[in-house]
Order: structure tokens, then sequence, then C-alpha cells
């Protein structure tokens, strides 16, 4: 009989989504498996119809002390606890119409606002969470309610289990995930060009680098993978000798292709 995997993830950043499709492209090649992907940010518990990346985005960008100091408080035990209320308060009851539509053999998260301690089920479902976060993550990552967490190396498994106090038999350090577009890469060949990423910093700064870059070695070509970030591609369009775009599904075609 097929197992169904429900893998939750938001489009807060393309990076969880990313993630959610990875694990989906591997685990369905395991026979008898069943993959369903949602996005659990997108509706509230009242059936409101929300968008995810643009309220990131604004409070990443347009807001970002007001960010700051929220995930600074939030950074703590009582803080977490905060959170995780406001969460079931806004997405609870979405979560759990998802999971209850589905019926899945193992619930799997790669987004840090879905998990046990914010979706509370009512019968018990084995609950994975994937930290695609790097180095020393947020706590709202390490729920304990967790059947396993699994993180990208064993430095974080250590310092994960030590600070949050969490069974090391939990932490399963299983590296990143990846498409396996990512896993082969052909030979380069040199092309002249620099691919720029990392659209989740302060529009106008990413901007001045780029001018700084494209001054410094005014001969090579410059590609900037926006992603989400609309400001930032409009920005970057106005000027001349640079190329950019928003959220693609080719990233592995413009790394290959890319010396630095």
């Amino acid at each position: 009989m097929a197992k169904k995997i429900l893998i939750f993830y938001s489009e807060t950043g393309g990076g969880h989504l990313r993630a959610a499709e990875a694990l989906a492209e591997e685990l369905r090649t395991r026979k008898n498996v069943n993959v369903v992907l949602y996005d659990g940010g997108k509706e509230t518990n009242w059936g409101q119809k929300i968008n995810p990346s643009l309220l990131f985005s604004i409070t990443s960008h347009y807001l970002l002390p007001l960010y700051n100091l929220n995930y600074k408080l939030a950074d703590t035990p009582f803080g977490v606890g905060v959170l995780r209320a406001q969460i079931r308060a806004i997405w609870q009851d979405n979560f759990r119409r998802i999971i209850e539509k589905e019926k899945p053999d193992l619930v799997v998260t790669t987004h840090h606002f879905i998990s046990p301690s914010t979706v509370r089920l009512k019968k018990k479902i084995p609950f994975v969470i994937v930290v695609i976060d790097l180095g020393r993550p947020h706590r709202i990552w390490f729920d304990k309610l967790a059947d396993y967490i699994i993180v990208p190396d064993k430095k974080m498994a250590t310092w994960a289990s030590k600070k949050f106090r969490i069974e090391p038999s939990k932490l399963k350090a299983l590296g990143y995930p990846l498409r396996g577009v990512f896993k082969n890469p052909r030979t380069p060949t040199l092309t002249n060009s620099i691919l720029i990423l990392g659209a989740g910093i302060e529009p106008l700064l990413i901007a001045s680098w780029i001018r700084k870059i494209k001054k410094k070695y005014p001969d090579k070509k410059i590609v900037v993978v926006c992603g989400h970030n609309i400001l930032l591609e409009k920005i970057l369009s106005r000027i001349k000798g640079i190329k950019s775009f928003g959220f693609i599904d080719n990233l592995h075609k413009l790394l290959e292709e890319a010396d630095l």
C-alpha cells in the first residue's frame, strides 16, 4: 500500500519552496510513495488569501529594524512561545484542514512556522522538520515535539542539542536538500561572467555593490538573480550592462555558465 507524505513550505522566501521541491523529487524515486506539497501560509484560519512572499519582502526590507527587533525578542524561550501562539491564532486551523484533507502517513515541513507546536494535531502523525537555515538558526526551528529534526551538518546538530536540550537521537545531520540538477554539474567553460545571488538583502545596498563591481570589472558580464525582490530587479534594470532575473527555475544553468 502506498504511503502518503505531505510536505509543507511557505513562500516567504524561495529557499523554503526549493527545499520542499528537492525533498519531493528525491522521495518520488521511492516505490509506493505519494508526495503532495502545500504552501501552508497562503490562507489564514478564516479562509483569507494572503501573499507570504510580499509580506516577508515588506517586513524584511521596508521595516527591517522592526523585523530585526522581533527576531531577537522571539529568539528566547518566552518569545518563541508567544510567536507560536500568534502563528496558531492566524494559521492553525488552515494547517489542520490541509492535513485532515490529505490524511498523510508523514508530515514534513521546510518552514519554521509550521511545526507540531503550531499545528497541534489531535491525532498523532509522524512529523519531521527540515532546517534550511545555516549556522545557528532561530530557536523556532527546533520544536521538541517533532519526531525528527533534519539539519545540514553535525556542528548544528551538536549545538542545537546542547542549547535547546533536544535528544541527540532526534537531530539528524543529513545535509542540505538539493535538486538533482545541482548534483552533477557539467564541466565549466570560461564565459567572462559573474553571477550574483542574495535577493533577501536591502535592495539599494545590493545595487550599490553591483555598481562597484561593474565599475571595477567593466568587461565582465554581470548576471543577478533577484528572486521575489521586485524592487531590486526594477533598480537593476536601469543599470547598463547588468542582466537581472526575478524568481527563476533554471538557476542551475546560470551557475554552470558563470565563472564566479
